[in-house]
């Protein structure tokens, strides 16, 4: 059906009466600035970290830098300036080099920068069947895999040139910029014959403006001064979408961990915006600091643990626990309280770091994992996400006070699930299911990580 557009609008939907389609309701979403908390210039410099040696992507570092009053002049005046210079850092560049630079750097680097908050959103309008399109100035090589990573429908994006495998540092059609990005989602709709009852809008820059008037509904993220004031004066709906802060002592506490450090991986598989079960090895006071200190600092969600009671019978302990999210578990009766608590933080979408093995490994091996863990998986709904520490037990043991230096390494798999059971498994299939994980959580802590 042909959608009545009032006379007053027909400026800024003018495209609607072109598209025809099954699509009723589409959403465009800016990437840079709006999904994720970063830019384009840093893509480019992790690429580079991805094509050089250490040596001259530190020469490359500082010639960035020295270059970024130049980036936030032209960014400021012109986006068609900005574009243009920016992508002629790409050329001579080989294309299969790029793609692999990108794979390694920076979307490992864009994983950890995208808001929660976005996610959520995401989630919200593909429940209510919205058809969702990234509209992005940045190299399509970056934004098309993030269609998968995002869960949504497509992407628009600037394409290079490209001869004989090698990037010229040219644009191939439009940067998809300022009007640009209006004319690309008047043509992305005429193409596809799509004719949206409602189409929303997601910026937060003045330069996504042509492309927020290009809509029923605009939706203002982190906006810049003029956006700012734009949204004032059409009452646009404007979001502080932001990472939870964290207090400066895990600032201080990963310096102090930091020569201990050799690396970590998979910290892709821990969601953004719901609960998770973490269940690692534990051979050491220092495993759930360090687990704990680097989901927080670089994935940005604080990680909760469970702490013998002991540990918050003086002001000074339960401030330091309770700051490093632990709560208190009473082993004397069993541990079902403590169990419970984790079941409620799981169900208000937290994390909660568990060690199946009850307590620590005096010898650093791994013993029979307790079926705790299954009762929190079936009662909360949560994926398990297993986690393997190798090297904490070198630094820390049991009963040592100073540390030893060794490297300790961390690896995430990826989320497990054993809800297909009816009930909560027991007996044999019980014994099996937890030995399958152990099986799994060894395996990581054998892996080594080198950075």
């Amino acid at each position: 059906m042909e959608q009545a557009v009032k006379k007053e609008k027909v400026e800024d939907v003018a495209f609607l009466h072109l598209t025809r389609n099954n699509i009723s309701k589409i959403a465009f979403m800016d990437l840079d600035g709006t999904i994720v908390d970063s830019h384009s210039v840093n893509y480019l410099n992790l690429i580079h970290k991805g094509l050089n040696s250490k040596f001259n992507h530190f020469l490359y570092t500082i010639m960035l830098r020295l270059k970024g009053v130049l980036f936030h002049l032209l960014s400021h005046f012109s986006s068609a300036a900005f574009d243009t210079y920016y992508y002629r850092h790409y050329k001579g560049i080989k294309a299969n080099k790029i793609d692999q630079a990108i794979k390694d750097k920076v979307l490992p680097f864009i994983r950890n920068k995208i808001f929660p908050q976005a996610v959520e959103e995401i989630e919200r309008l593909k429940g209510e069947n919205y058809y969702i399109v990234l509209v992005s100035a940045s190299l399509k090589n970056i934004v098309q895999p993030l269609v998968k990573e995002l869960n949504v429908n497509d992407y628009i994006a600037t394409e290079l040139e490209i001869k004989n495998g090698i990037f010229t540092g040219k644009v191939k059609g439009d940067f998809v910029n300022n009007l640009n990005k209006q004319k690309a989602i008047e043509a992305y709709c005429k193409e596809r014959n799509i004719l949206a009852s409602h189409i929303i809008a997601y910026g937060n820059s003045k330069w996504d403006i042509p492309m927020l008037q290009a809509s029923n509904e605009a939706i203002i993220v982190n906006p810049d001064k003029k956006l700012f004031k734009w949204s004032k004066n059409k009452a646009a709906n404007i979001k502080s979408w932001g990472f939870a802060k964290m207090p400066l002592l895990y600032y201080f506490m990963y310096v102090l961990l930091l020569p201990y450090l050799r690396g970590w991986q998979g910290l892709q598989h821990i969601p953004k915006n719901k609960g998770a079960i973490l269940v690692a090895n534990h051979s050491s006071y220092l495993d759930h600091y360090v687990i704990g200190l680097i989901v927080s600092l670089f994935y940005r969600r604080r990680v909760r643990f469970l702490a013998k009671k002991q540990h918050f019978e003086t002001p000074f302990q339960k401030w330091i626990h309770e700051l490093l999210g632990a709560f208190p578990i009473d082993r004397d009766k069993g541990g079902k309280e403590g169990l419970k608590s984790v079941v409620d933080l799981l169900k208000n979408n937290e994390i909660v770091l568990m060690y199946p093995e009850g307590t620590r490994s005096r010898d650093g091996l791994m013993k029979d994992f307790k079926p705790g863990v299954l009762y929190t998986h079936f009662k909360s709904g949560c994926d398990i996400i297993p986690v393997g520490i190798n090297g904490a037990f070198q630094v820390l043991p049991s009963g040592k006070i100073f540390p030893r230096f060794a490297r300790i390494s961390l690896k995430f798999g990826a989320p497990i699930s054993f809800l297909y059971n009816e009930s909560l498994p027991r007996g044999k299939e019980r014994k099996e299911i937890l030995t399958g994980l152990q099986k799994t959580v060894k395996k990581l802590a054998k892996g080594v990580y080198v950075v």
